[in-house]
């Protein structure tokens, strides 16, 4: 969270959204912190797997941004961000 507020301001004021790529390692943590700042947190221009997006769903990601832009190809066996849709 220490780098969000270093670029942002500590008050996230002017931040409405922000999109982040769920195979970062800890950026699942920081979810939630955004969430409750008001801030509107999307899965984007990321090569996650669908347990990756799932975490961050569960965190508290809600949209999807440039869905299919700089992803892996679509599989069955692991559909990526793509199979957060069809996801309980």
């Amino acid at each position: 969270m220490h780098q969000i507020y270093e670029c942002y301001g500590i008050q996230l004021e002017n931040v409405d959204i922000i999109t982040l790529a769920p195979e970062i390692p800890g950026i699942t943590s920081i979810i939630p912190g955004l969430v409750e700042h008001g801030i509107v947190v999307s899965m984007g221009h990321t090569q996650c797997t669908l347990a990756d997006a799932e975490q961050a769903v569960t965190a508290g990601a809600t949209w999807i941004t440039h869905l299919f832009n700089a992803m892996t190809k679509f599989h069955h066996r692991d559909p990526g961000l793509v199979g957060i849709l069809g996801s309980h």
